[in-house]
């Protein structure tokens, strides 16, 4: 073979590698799909271990497309944590014994339905919402299960998890406090979404959620639909439409130009600069909340 195709290979090898060095030397390496699962899980591993993202910035859960660097860094983990097969179905494809579903850690009692708004499923139920992150009360309640998962798969590590996290659920109480002072300072008239993102957070901070445009990935409405939703935000006196990064704004911007209501992006996933911690990321959503509805 030409001399070439070896320098790719091994072009090709030091990349790999060098993607997994900062990876490589902890005593647990957990690997997970999206930049909030990461910062939560690393507030309870702490510096016993080393959480990844796979998700890159600015990408959807919904369809992404893994790179063979993503399946050896899965491969070298110590588990691998996920939302749901309605948010991260690809995660599946990785070959881990430890697949967690995150979701599956958060109690019944505390689960959001998604439900449709329009056409032949509104009113109807579609399944758990899988975006529990979204709320600080939600992410507490998973941190029980997530405890016994991390000692179960570590038991060496028990004592640090507790600590660990302990001290995040009193984070998460005074997060949830800061919030809610926040939202005193709005009116919380009825809202509208993209996609339904901040379900969770919209129903611990006490909004009414009056219509969800895209209810499940790839399912956009059709121009009857979008006239349904209009004749809805009028009647609810929607306010604002929260749109989101990840997904198309089409059909929210022609709510707006139809209506004239307020479109404002949201970011559920952040992973960026400002935007790297669980309370970065929730407290970087909840400003934006409160200047939309000022």
């Amino acid at each position: 073979m030409p001399p070439c195709f070896y320098k790719r290979i091994i072009s090709t090898l030091i990349v790999l590698l060098f993607g997994l060095s900062s990876y490589s030397f902890a005593q647990v390496k957990l690997a997970t799909s999206i930049p909030p699962f990461k910062a939560i899980l690393q507030h309870v591993v702490g510096e016993r271990g080393d959480v990844y993202a796979i998700l890159p910035p600015g990408a959807s859960p919904h369809t992404f497309e893994a790179k063979p660097k993503n399946f050896l860094q899965v491969e070298a983990a110590t588990a691998l944590f996920y939302g749901s097969e309605h948010l991260d179905k690809w995660v599946l494809t990785f070959k881990n014994d430890n697949r967690i579903s995150l979701l599956q850690l958060l109690p019944a009692k505390d689960r959001l339905e998604l439900r449709g708004f329009y056409g032949k499923n509104k009113g109807r139920p579609l399944g758990v919402d899988p975006h529990f992150w979204t709320s600080p009360r939600a992410v507490k309640s998973i941190l029980p299960g997530l405890m016994k998962e991390l000692i179960a798969i570590d038991p060496a590590g028990k004592e640090v998890y507790e600590k660990n996290a302990k001290a995040f659920a009193v984070t998460l109480d005074s997060l949830s406090a800061t919030v809610a002072e926040m939202m005193a300072k709005v009116n919380r008239a009825p809202v509208m979404m993209s996609h339904p993102s901040f379900q969770y957070f919209l129903k611990e901070f006490g909004f009414h959620l009056a219509g969800v445009i895209e209810v499940l990935p790839g399912t956009e409405p059709t121009a009857r639909e979008v006239k349904e939703l209009i004749e809805t935000a009028k009647k609810e006196s929607v306010r604002v439409i929260f749109s989101d990064p990840q997904h198309s704004s089409r059909p929210a911007e022609l709510i707006r130009e139809s209506t004239g209501i307020k479109l404002c992006q949201l970011d559920p996933l952040g992973g960026t600069e400002g935007r790297m911690s669980y309370e970065e990321i929730i407290l970087y959503n909840a400003q934006k909340i409160v200047e939309a509805l000022q």
